[in-house]
């Protein structure tokens, strides 16, 4: 009886061979092995590699938000607050639809920023606090 080899792809995909050989293949890496052992060890070190990297970007990219931040507004903000935004920008992309011949005419004149000023008003604003404001931040 022939000893079989298993060949073990970082995700864990297991499929026998007959002699032992080693591949790279775009970017997995193909490894032959029949140790258990071994394969577990792969397995905690990639689960570890993971939870290591995903721990980390969360910490670099963290904002000091403590001091606007309120566990009590967190319902109110997400039953109430947000769901009032989300209607003020629709009506805000509305009424700059019907703006906008005036806003056209306005933009004639210098300093030629009226389309900017007027969607910053109507749609940005409301936006960026229905959207772009962490929930339970009252820094609005």
């Amino acid at each position: 009886m022939t000893n079989l080899f298993k060949l073990h792809f970082l995700l864990g995909v297991s499929i026998s061979l007959k002699q032992p050989t080693c591949y790279t293949k775009n970017i997995f890496l193909i490894v032959f092995s029949d140790s258990r052992f071994e394969i577990f060890m792969k397995h905690i070190f990639l689960i570890l590699f993971l939870i290591s990297t995903s721990l980390g970007s969360n910490q670099a990219f963290a904002k000091d938000n403590a001091k606007n931040y309120s566990t009590l507004f967190v319902i109110p903000d997400i039953l109430i607050y947000r769901p009032i935004g989300l209607a003020v920008t629709a009506v805000g992309v509305g009424v700059f639809a019907a703006l906008s011949p005036f806003t056209a005419l306005a933009q004639i004149s210098p300093p030629h920023n009226a389309f900017e000023k007027t969607s910053d008003i109507l749609i940005m604003g409301p936006g960026r606090f229905t959207f772009a404001r962490p929930v339970g931040d009252m820094s609005f």
